[in-house]
């Protein structure tokens, strides 16, 4: 067992029934906040107030060098490290963050800090001013949260408010129905089969196609002279009308995908107004 006093002193004990002290660390010049125990026991770290942090050999209480990142730690509650550094938002002046606590299966760092937030980081978390999700309900700072066992929640102590709440853990995905299909975006087209009517429409009619008369089959078979002549006239008034409905206007904007998360009461939103489907199409 290991213990830290605010007198800036480390302290082993080991025994059965009763402890006995067998070791204590001196170095901090500030108050301990964390102490872990590595995996094979031989190692300790701590941190203190002043941003300092301390590896001991557990039997002897001798400071040692930093160990490197590939040392496994039992528990992770010291502010600094590696595995942690992402953890201080911009402007911080090391004072902000008041606990900080990893889980047992190693994927997720939860923070108290002086705004009365309890945040959720993955860890590790390397970048600076990592992301992350913040928790409200403390009326005054965070002093300490902790996992409790199986990781299934969060459990974080208040000051001046003598309040201590608890942060059920959800990961992502669970127990949430899947997502819904994307919605069917409107296109310009007809909607009637003859092609005289064009609008902002789901489902466009495809117009049917003109019969084959026996006319039009010899007029197909006439000479490329006789073509181009007929091609180059001009084309009726109705035509003209009936050719400009059809051509599509640009196409509307694309909707953003949506977001991966959303609130528990989103406020109401008025639905954005569609053309008429008989208004004709814009410039």
């Amino acid at each position: 067992m290991a213990g830290t006093a605010r007198d800036a002193l480390v302290g082993g004990a080991a025994g059965g029934a009763a402890y006995q002290r067998v070791t204590r660390c001196s170095g901090h010049s500030a108050t301990v906040r964390g102490v872990d125990w590595s995996l094979d026991s031989s190692l300790i770290q701590t941190d203190s107030a002043d941003l300092d942090l301390i590896v001991w050999n557990a039997r002897t209480g001798k400071q040692i060098p930093i160990p490197s990142r590939s040392t496994q730690w039992a528990t992770y509650t010291v502010r600094l490290g590696f595995p942690v550094m992402g953890i201080w938002p911009d402007g911080s002046d090391g004072t902000d963050v008041n606990a900080l606590c990893r889980s047992a299966d190693g994927r997720l760092v939860a923070t108290c800090d002086d705004d009365g937030l309890v945040k959720l980081f993955n860890c590790p978390c390397v970048l600076d001013d990592a992301p992350h999700r913040a928790y409200r309900g403390h009326s005054s700072h965070v002093l300490c949260c902790r996992f409790t066992m199986g990781d299934r929640a969060v459990v974080s102590t208040g000051g001046y408010d003598w309040a201590m709440f608890h942060f059920r853990v959800v990961r992502a995905n669970e127990g949430r129905a899947p997502p819904p299909p994307p919605a069917k975006q409107k296109v310009w087209g007809a909607l009637d089969p003859e092609g005289k009517t064009f609008g902002w429409t789901l489902n466009p009619v495809l117009p049917a196609a003109p019969p084959v008369s026996s006319t039009s089959a010899s007029a197909s078979s006439t000479s490329a002279s006789s073509a181009s002549a007929s091609s180059a006239s001009p084309m009726p008034l109705q035509q003209q009308k009936t050719a400009a409905s059809a051509t599509p206007p640009p196409p509307l904007p694309a909707q953003p995908p949506p977001p991966h998360a959303v609130l528990s009461n989103p406020p109401p939103s008025s639905p954005s107004p569609s053309p008429s489907p008989s208004a004709p199409p814009p410039p």
